[in-house]
């Protein structure tokens, strides 16, 4: 018997995942700060809580779980287990710490339900799009939301030129989406200090929107030859002047270019063209990278410095407290004020001015947090999913389908979020993280029979 319900249900979820994913890259909403705290910006909280309740009462109607991806949901049960234990074995200084008004367990607590609400949206996302069997539309509302990106991009660009009314106006409609941090650092733009962000708060934001949504835009484009938006893609990355932007797009290039050319999954085939990209293609572009990799080995600079600054205190914090289980979850922020180095004036600058003190690195945040074993599973969640993927690519009968190109793009989005989390924000709010993980497992659940293990 037919179920409307459960139809009903099914395209209202696939309605306000489209929705979640062309909100994505709006990180600098200003409405509901108290509310939502570090996670008011994120336009696509908005619908991905809708999308969590859909999806719970769906399971609720149905009365079964479905679990995708066996071996993985143990890794994630596991991780759980871990946060949960770092708190009880952190429990005394969980329990006094105080900080900006925010208690221990208030901040563990937040920081849970944050990471609970993630998985949750990872997995009704590939609920969602395994209902439909098809990546089609996923797609295609992707490079929608890159249109909206680049226009606003290459918008601000002119803006940026010409100054003047047209700036006014710009910074009139940019305002209905932006915060005050993000009004600031327009202004700041305008005199000097030139960094393209879009729609997002900051070109880090962009960057991580770029690293796992961009991949399915690229492919697309590169295989529909859409040449003008190829370059429009490249320039607005470009101008972001975000060294995480440029190793995103070195990656994105290096793998995709790669597979999608050669299509050959060998060892041989694939060390002849590093080598290639490497001396010919490091050759010409040798001046964008020297810069860019050079710039990231050195304390000049205040990014630099509030970078490493926080990635040492937290560094510092986990040597010197427990190594194996961490201080707790979301508990670094209490122990990183004792251990700013004298070089870091940044984080110096942060502190006095009465704010939390970022680490700029997810998995140095993982570490500190929940230890060496939370670390080793939170880099497992990603690794398993590339190799999955990978897997699935090889075991493909048909290099040039549909399914090949969708899985390249699954495969670049999950390396380029995992390279990237090592110098990125550490905010377990970035729902473009969330949404990426559950499009890899919906594209996995969908290619299964390409993948003989057990899964």
């Amino acid at each position: 018997m037919l179920n409307i319900k459960k139809i009903k249900n099914k395209y209202v979820g696939l309605f306000l995942l489209k929705v979640a994913i062309i909100c994505l890259p709006f990180t600098a909403l200003p409405y509901n700060k108290n509310l939502f705290r570090e996670a008011s910006g994120e336009a696509a909280v908005y619908p991905l809580i809708l999308l969590f309740f859909l999806y719970y009462i769906s399971v609720y109607n149905s009365g079964k779980i479905i679990i995708y991806e066996k071996k993985w949901f143990n890794v994630v049960l596991f991780f759980f287990v871990i946060v949960i234990l770092s708190l009880f074995v952190n429990y005394d200084y969980v329990q006094s710490s105080y900080y900006l008004g925010r208690s221990g367990f208030a901040r563990y607590a937040s920081q849970f339900l944050v990471l609970f609400f993630g998985f949750s949206v990872v997995f009704a996302v590939a609920y969602f799009i395994h209902s439909q069997n098809d990546f089609s539309e996923l797609v295609r509302t992707i490079n929608f939301c890159f249109f909206i990106v680049l226009f606003f991009g290459v918008f601000e660009f002119i803006a940026y030129e010409l100054k003047g009314s047209f700036y006014a106006f710009y910074k009139y409609v940019i305002g209905f989406v932006s915060n005050e941090w993000k009004m600031k650092n327009i202004v700041k733009y305008f005199y000097g200090e030139y960094d393209l962000s879009s729609v997002s708060q900051e070109p880090a934001h962009l960057s991580i929107f770029y690293a796992t949504m961009g991949p399915y835009f690229l492919v697309n484009t590169i295989r529909r030859k859409k040449i003008l938006l190829f370059i429009l893609y490249v320039f607005v990355a470009y101008l972001s002047y975000s060294r995480t932007m440029y190793y995103v797009l070195m990656i994105q290039f290096f793998v995709i270019l790669y597979f999608f050319y050669f299509r050959r999954f060998n060892f041989k085939s694939f060390v002849v063209y590093t080598f290639l990209i490497v001396f010919i293609g490091g050759g010409i572009m040798y001046p964008i990278i020297e810069e860019v990799v050079t710039s990231v080995f050195t304390l000049e600079g205040g990014s630099n410095r509030g970078r490493y600054g926080g990635m040492y205190s937290a560094l510092k914090a986990w040597k010197d407290n427990n190594i194996w289980f961490g201080v707790g979850l979301g508990q670094a922020g209490f122990y990183l004020p004792n251990y700013i180095p004298e070089w870091s004036s940044h984080l110096k600058l942060i502190y006095e001015e009465g704010r939390w003190m970022p680490i700029h690195s997810m998995l140095v945040r993982i570490l500190v947090d929940c230890g060496i074993i939370g670390v080793l599973l939170w880099a497992s969640i990603f690794l398993m999913m590339i190799q999955r993927v990978f897997n699935i690519l090889y075991n493909l009968d048909d290099k040039n389908s549909i399914d090949f190109y969708n899985g390249l793009s699954s495969m670049t989005s999950l390396i380029c979020l995992f390279v990237s989390m090592s110098a990125t924000k550490e905010n377990l709010t970035a729902m473009s993280m969330w949404v990426a993980l559950g499009v890899s497992v919906s594209f996995i659940r969908i290619n299964k029979k390409s993948y003989n293990a057990d899964i």
